[in-house]
């Protein structure tokens, strides 16, 4: 079977931004559950892994033609010392992990 697929967009797998409150990154984790995701601190680093459902012995049905990946998620990423920890949050859905890490920050009055 030939299949070609062809897209004006081009949407990359993760984003990160920042505000002035908070660090937000959005990475894109199709096929992968939130029960197979594990989200945590490392020291100084945000460690985020999840692990694509096992296909063996599954009948082909359009769920598994659509999310067929195998295999593993892992991503490291250092943090500014200026987070606050204990607020870090995380969300999944549709496949899509999101997670915002507060900042601790001192806001200066302009005169």
């Amino acid at each position: 079977m030939d299949c070609r697929v062809f897209s004006t967009v081009e949407r990359r797998p993760w984003v990160a931004l920042q505000d002035e409150t908070s660090l937000k990154f959005r990475m894109d984790m199709p096929g992968i559950t939130k029960d197979n995701v594990k989200v945590y601190l490392d020291n100084t680093k945000l460690v985020v892994k999840g692990k694509y459902p096992s296909q063996v012995g599954s009948d082909l049905d359009e769920d598994s033609v659509l999310a067929d990946n195998e295999g593993s998620y892992s991503a490291e990423i250092a943090l500014p010392d200026n987070v606050k920890k204990e607020q870090i949050k995380s969300e999944m859905k549709d496949g899509i992990l999101l997670v915002t890490v507060p900042k601790q920050v001192t806001m200066i009055t302009v005169e």
